[in-house]
């Protein structure tokens, strides 16, 4: 996989695991080299996204950028649960959820697309780290939804140490799953950049289709360019 991915020009660079436990804060120890190489900032990208366009002009410096959660995927009740048991202070429910306009969370991101620059990833990431092995620990506060505590970690994190945070669009950080939800206006707006396809990909690596057309036209490029691929 790794002569693959540096033959078609990818640097690769191989990290010691977070903890087994929670294979998800891996992509947290990619911030000391890439911080260390002098990068300004770094994005963070979760295995099933797929970059269908140049998203740097959707980046925003000086603050945490992600997306708000697409559905409460750690309920509310099991953030009262944690942030009791923590003695932290329970954010207001200032953010909707993206696939469900209706519902409101806490500052609680899906960090499947996440951008730190320099100087806030020196600031946020060591408590993050801190937060994501503590609830390893816990994770019966979270009850069913504990798969989520890379995520639930974040707002921990958020919550004792704030930074600067910017919500980034839905184009940043597109989701092609949870087909049976209606429609959402926002999402039939937004051209995507960045699509998070979760399961929605078939046996050959083609994305499966979806009801919002602009995101359609990007996977139709997409499953194109990934077959003239297959062929050569």
């Amino acid at each position: 996989d790794r002569r693959r991915l540096e033959g078609g020009g990818a640097e690769v660079a191989i990290v010691e695991r977070f903890d087994p436990r929670n294979h998800s804060a891996n992509k947290l120890q990619l911030f000391a080299p890439a911080l260390a190489s002098g990068a300004r900032g770094v994005l963070l990208l979760d295995c099933d996204t797929i970059v269908v366009r140049d998203p740097l002009p959707l980046l925003v410096g000086r603050a945490l950028q992600s997306k708000i959660v697409d559905v409460p995927s750690v309920t509310h009740d099991a953030f009262e649960r944690a942030f009791r048991h923590y003695g932290l202070a329970l954010p207001r429910r200032r953010y909707r959820t993206t696939l469900l306009p209706g519902e409101r969370t806490i500052l609680y991101c899906n960090t499947g697309v996440a951008f730190l620059t320099a100087e806030v990833a020196a600031e946020i990431v060591p408590v993050w780290r801190g937060w994501n092995a503590r609830i390893l620990d816990t994770l019966d506060l979270l009850g069913p939804t504990a798969h989520h505590c890379h995520q639930a970690s974040l707002s921990l994190a958020l919550a004792e140490r704030p930074v600067p945070y910017a919500e980034a669009p839905a184009a940043l950080n597109f989701p092609l799953h949870m087909t049976h939800l209606p429609l959402v206006p926002a999402l039939v707006e937004a051209d995507p950049a960045i699509l998070h396809y979760h399961g929605e990909v078939d046996g050959l690596g083609l994305l499966l289709p979806t009801r919002y057309p602009l995101a359609q036209a990007r996977i139709e490029a997409f499953n194109r360019r990934w077959s003239v691929r297959d062929r050569e």
